[in-house]
């Protein structure tokens, strides 16, 4: 499933990534 989708897996690092540089709590 993983390998189908593998943008969705990268968008949600990126999201978290993001989020947490911009909202370090």
């Amino acid at each position: 499933m993983a390998e189908s989708y593998p943008t969705l897996t990268q968008c949600a690092l990126v999201a978290g990534a993001l989020k947490v540089l911009l909202f370090p709590a």
